[in-house]
């Protein structure tokens, strides 16, 4: 994915901003369309127990949106943390920091 997005970056130049988001568990009616029953109730649980509300995503996203134009955010790594939802690596105009939101 980075050599694709790194490509594109390259090629588009300064007409397109690229930024590859990599989220973790994330709490999604996917569970939902499994049709064994123990395999679902076990998704189900999981995502009970472990997994970001979706909007966590969406605030990634509307981070790197935000950014004044000659600012790149490369990649942002996403995981829960501590019960907290923490942005683990944001890499801006290719430097890693560590961020939470």
């Amino acid at each position: 994915m980075r050599a694709i997005s790194e490509g594109l970056r390259q090629e588009a130049g300064d007409k397109l901003r690229v930024t590859i988001i990599s989220p973790g568990f994330v709490r999604t009616n996917f569970a939902e369309s499994v049709t064994n029953l123990e395999v679902k109730a076990q998704l189900a649980a999981s995502r009970d127990k472990f997994a970001m509300p979706p909007d966590a995503v969406a605030r990634a996203i509307a981070f790197a949106i935000e950014q004044p134009a000659n600012i790149d955010v490369n990649e942002i790594v996403i995981s829960q943390g501590n019960s907290t939802y923490q942005y683990r690596e944001v890499c801006i105009a290719g430097v890693f920091q560590s961020v939470t939101f």
